[in-house]
């Protein structure tokens, strides 16, 4: 029994070790805990001969009826404190890999809201085009956009998704993930409504560019018809019946 007091004093280091790791605030510390965590794990699973080793002798001891009490005592006293190391190496574990997701969802959400900016920008442009010509490249431009807009949409779908699904897992920053993903959400629909009403616009301006176009031409016609009509050659009898 006289590894009782080594493996004991090991256990109670590990769990002030453990215990004492701060939640990380961003991706890199995240992982930084996690692979920490394995090391911890490591050095659990090399104490398990050790601690297999200790009770095998512990028993032995009782069966020989050599201070039974005091030696299952201590059996029962090494087996709590191991199960406690090991739950609270479990609920870390949990609570790390919360913490990876939490920060990985800022960080990809701080990504949307950056691009949701750039978006929001492109559209202050109020630019309608004053021919056929610019309305048909403004509209290019702005397929453009819609393409791309459609794809960052996508992104933020997915966020939305991770969001419930860490939510649904009683994340302990569940309240933060809501109130971030519905922002998100609400900046997102904004957006697409913007870039909408934008591209109604430009099919207006587009349509109002083809009258003009047509009324000038059928407007210019009419001014060569009318000058050819006055002409005075035009109205002699002669070159009528000619």
């Amino acid at each position: 029994m006289a590894d009782y007091r080594d493996l004991m004093s090991w256990i109670q280091d590990m769990r002030t070790i453990i215990a004492s790791d701060e939640l990380a605030k961003d991706v890199t510390g995240a992982e930084a805990l996690l692979e920490r965590l394995q090391e911890y794990q490591t050095e659990i699973d090399a104490r398990q001969d050790a601690i297999a080793k200790f009770n095998s002798s512990g028993e032995a001891l009782i069966e020989k009826n050599i201070a039974p009490e005091e030696v299952q005592q201590k059996l029962d006293k090494l087996k709590k404190e191991y199960d406690a190391l090991t739950n609270l190496h479990e609920e870390r574990r949990i609570l790390y890999e919360q913490c990876m997701d939490l920060q990985l969802f800022y960080r990809d959400t701080e990504q949307a809201e950056t691009w949701l900016t750039k978006h929001e920008t492109f559209l202050l442009n109020d630019d309608l085009g004053d021919s056929l010509d610019s309305v048909e490249a403004l509209i290019k431009k702005h397929e453009d956009y819609e393409k791309s807009l459609a794809t960052q949409s996508e992104t933020v779908k997915n966020l939305d998704n991770f969001a419930t699904r860490l939510i649904n897992g009683q994340h302990y920053a569940k309240d933060d993930i809501e109130k971030r993903r519905q922002a998100l959400l609400k900046r997102r629909t904004e957006l697409l409504e913007k870039a909408a009403k934008r591209r109604q616009m430009l099919d207006d301006s587009y349509q109002w560019q083809q009258f003009e176009r047509d009324f000038h031409e059928i407007k210019g016609l009419m001014v060569e018809k009318l000058k050819t009509a006055s002409d005075e050659n035009y109205r002699d009898p002669t070159n009528i019946n000619g």
